[in-house]
């Protein structure tokens, strides 16, 4: 029998010295493993904290403050027009510390939601491999059956909704999405995006969609999961929706995100933070209000980052593993047939560059029998042009060699 206590040491970045081991490189060494922003926030967040401080002494709402929701359903409106004045911010939206705190605890939800409708049968939550480690911790911690759904190169990284199981659909809690997607850096389309919303409406269980690269795009804006809620009708039911200013502003230790959609689940997700989650302290919703204020930091931030995968992409976009990312900051480089791990111990030991190899970022999925990111190992572009060109060298010649 495997024990949830012994599950939750499945962990990146628990792992990686497992995988990567020990490197005799003597040059500089470069760490791309992790999706850290380098782009910093506006001065005036700092600014905005020191004209605040007299409220570090004040308790912050556990839903944040009314001109911080405020400002977020407007900005929700700007980014999505068809939202323009559809999302409440008193019933439908609430700041958390950032995403991370609000995916893991929206789990805890989903699966109390879901316990009620069951009557006796085990919830189940289902969670994207490769993906961001949290999904799959958040279900374990909230003793659901979790289940890993790969997503593959053959079907343009996006669930395979013909292969689940209707058994599983009809005891699932809670679905995670990321989109764009970490690690792999996909757009979900519109179509998809509705595809999901219809499935989780006809089975009743909580579409959570992780949209925090949602402003790290090149060429179209994605749609929104909300957007495409609202389009359908029933307004966001059985929809929720997660962004931070890690991403879109470099903000990343800032800790100020928000979780928006159903009202119903919203109402359960807000006494669940009122118990375990740690309040956005005043003085820092107020610089956050400032950032999703203000568009020009983003483009900065957007024109530096596509610079950084341009100039990656001039070193190794003629190598058949080369795969051009939609959004987000990460390049998901195929490795070949199970070969990630071997890759990205190469790159440490002969070039001195921590990547994270994609098994890590992987559950094996029940359907496949396969660990999907196996084949392929995840880069984060993050540094200035000349550093990535540095990388794109590097890189290439560990491919190469």
């Amino acid at each position: 029998m495997t024990y949830r206590y012994d599950q939750i040491f499945d962990y990146p970045y628990h792992k990686l010295p497992l995988v990567l081991g020990e490197s005799p490189y003597e040059g500089d060494r470069i760490s791309m493993h992790i999706g850290e922003p380098t782009v910093p926030p506006p001065a005036f967040v700092q600014d905005a904290i020191n004209q605040n401080s007299h409220l570090w002494t004040k308790y912050p709402h556990a839903l944040g403050t009314m001109e911080y929701r405020e400002t977020v359903a407007t900005w929700m409106g700007q980014r999505y027009p068809s939202l323009m004045g559809k999302v409440d911010p008193v019933t439908e939206l609430s700041a958390c510390a950032g995403s991370k705190e609000a995916l893991f605890l929206s789990a805890i939800t989903a699966v109390m939601r879901k316990e009620k409708m069951l009557k006796g049968k085990k919830p189940v939550v289902m969670t994207p491999s490769p993906a961001y480690h949290v999904y799959y911790g958040a279900g374990l911690s909230a003793g659901a059956e979790t289940i890993p759904y790969g997503l593959y190169k053959e079907n343009n990284f996006a669930p395979d909704w013909n292969s689940f199981p209707k058994a599983n659909l009809e005891r699932l809690a809670i679905f995670y999405l990321c989109a764009p997607n970490n690690p792999i850096g996909s757009i979900l389309s519109k179509e998809n995006l509705q595809k999901a919303i219809k499935i989780a409406r006809q089975y009743d269980f909580i579409l959570a969609v992780d949209e925090c690269y949602s402003e790290l795009y090149y060429d179209e804006a994605p749609t929104g999961s909300l957007e495409a809620a609202e389009e359908l009708g029933d307004h966001f039911k059985n929809v929720i929706c997660y962004n931070s200013l890690s991403k879109r502003s470099g903000a990343a230790g800032l800790r100020v995100g928000f979780v928006a959609g159903d009202a119903e689940f919203m109402n359960g997700f807000a006494i669940m933070r009122g118990y375990g989650a740690p309040q956005v302290p005043t003085p820092l919703q107020a610089a956050a209000i400032a950032l999703w204020k203000d568009e020009e930091h983003v483009e900065k931030g957007r024109a530096f980052y596509q610079g950084s995968l341009n100039a990656l992409g001039q070193k190794i976009a003629d190598l058949p593993g080369y795969i051009k990312p939609e959004g987000g900051f990460f390049v998901w480089f195929d490795a070949g047939n199970n070969k990630g791990d071997e890759l990205a111990r190469k790159i440490w030991k002969e070039q001195g560059m921590q990547v994270l190899p994609g098994s890590i970022m992987s559950q094996k999925d029940p359907i496949t029998g396969k660990l999907p990111g196996a084949n392929y190992i995840r880069l984060a572009a993050i540094y200035e042009p000349d550093k990535m060109s540095e990388v794109g060298r590097r890189l290439r010649t560990s491919v190469l060699g």
